[in-house]
């Protein structure tokens, strides 16, 4: 009989496969096919575009409709950040050719802070500020509704002269520090963009 010590392979060995058991039922959770309803729910779009006087500017105000999809909820609640884009950009009607006097782009990032139970909200354009909310719906209230965002100094419009307001909007994930971080980028579509919406206007 041979005493001796013996090394017990599995431990590592199991840790390994549990990991990797777990980490592919997180990706099948997170990129499974959206079950949508019966009823169409419809593509994201820009609504109740609106353009006024701020003072010597002009501004707009538009919502975005049907920005939350099954998948980015999904993602969303799985903790990974999503960022929308705004794209709006003023152009002066020309005959050959129209010319772009100001392009802005507006910049909004969700994530859910799962520890506090929060959904936490980045805003870089016209200013920088972090607001913190308890609900989703709050959340998107503030995400997909603008209002009376200054476009451009109304000394530099020409009365008499036509102008076109052009907006759509996008959605991705935002940066993450997570360690599936890197499977969203490479495999996730769950991200969209809208099709370009035009407000026609004379000064």
């Amino acid at each position: 009989m041979f005493n001796g010590t013996y090394r017990n392979e599995k431990g590592p060995a199991l840790k390994k496969v549990c990991f990797f058991v777990l980490y592919g039922l997180l990706f099948f959770y997170i990129f499974e096919p959206p079950v949508f309803p019966a009823e169409d729910q419809g593509r994201p779009e820009i609504k109740n575009i609106q353009l006024n006087r701020c003072q010597d500017r002009l501004c707009v105000s538009f919502r975005l409709e049907r920005g939350l999809t099954p998948r980015i909820e999904k993602i969303l609640q799985s903790g990974i950040p999503v960022k929308y884009l705004f794209e709006i950009s003023l152009k002066k009607k020309r005959l050959l050719w129209d010319n772009e006097l100001k392009h802005l782009e507006l910049a909004r990032t969700i994530v859910l802070d799962n520890i506090r139970d929060e959904y936490v909200l980045s805003f870089y354009y016209p200013s920088t500020r972090i607001v913190t909310v308890s609900s989703l719906q709050e959340a998107l209230g503030y995400l997909f509704r603008i209002r009376h965002l200054p476009i451009i100094s109304l000394n530099k419009l020409s009365k008499g002269e036509r102008y076109f307001l052009e907006i759509k909007a996008s959605a991705k994930k935002g940066e993450s520090s997570m360690p599936f971080g890197r499977l969203v980028k490479l495999f996730s579509s769950f991200g969209f963009s809208t099709d370009p919406y035009e407000v026609e206007f004379r000064y």
